[in-house]
């Protein structure tokens, strides 16, 4: 019985990673492959990133207004 709760709990843990890193990912098109390394050709994309440090919590709350803000400074003065 003892694994079942020492077990769950583990799972969860090791699965929560994944599970939050689950960011979309741009389509593209491989031109070639050697080995490992692939040369690949991306469609034209906007692409908006903040880079913030500190606790990983705090840090994703904290980009993630910084790029809301961004995204809402282009998009309200349009709607005006």
């Amino acid at each position: 019985m003892w694994w079942i709760v020492a077990g769950v709990p583990a799972i969860g843990v090791a699965a929560w990673g994944p599970i939050v890193s689950n960011v979309e990912q741009a389509k593209y098109a491989i031109i070639e492959s050697y080995g490992d390394i692939e040369i690949r050709d991306y469609p034209p994309m906007n692409v908006a990133e903040a880079e913030v440090s500190g606790e990983r919590e705090k840090a994703i709350g904290q980009g993630f207004r910084m790029i809301a803000d961004y995204i809402l400074a282009i998009i309200l003065p349009r709607r005006r």
